[in-house]
């Protein structure tokens, strides 16, 4: 978990993590599961949302927003935030700036 939570914006796939731990991925993602109830990607997703919700609170454009949180697509990174959030990350955006 301290690996992941402090390497966001890098590689965090299966395959990379566990050459990362010496672990087979079967073992990693079942191990995972069982400590933290989510899968190592569901984990990954919802830190890099929740990061990207903090950067756009802080004014960064959602092209920013997006690669600092670790995602490398931004039609990826819009649809998976409106599917987690409901709304775009442009809409979120908005949302914080006229409510300060």
């Amino acid at each position: 978990l301290q690996y992941i939570n402090s390497n966001l914006n890098k590689d965090l796939s299966l395959e990379k993590l566990s050459q990362k731990f010496f672990i087979s991925i079967y073992h990693l993602g079942q191990t995972f599961k069982e400590a933290t109830g989510f899968t190592i990607n569901q984990y990954i997703i919802n830190l890099r949302i929740m990061n990207s919700r903090r950067l756009l609170r802080e004014d960064f454009s959602v092209t920013e927003a997006c690669h600092k949180s670790g995602f490398n697509n931004v039609s990826h990174f819009i649809r998976t935030f409106k599917k987690l959030t409901g709304i775009t990350p442009k809409q979120y955006s908005l949302k914080h700036r006229e409510s300060n």
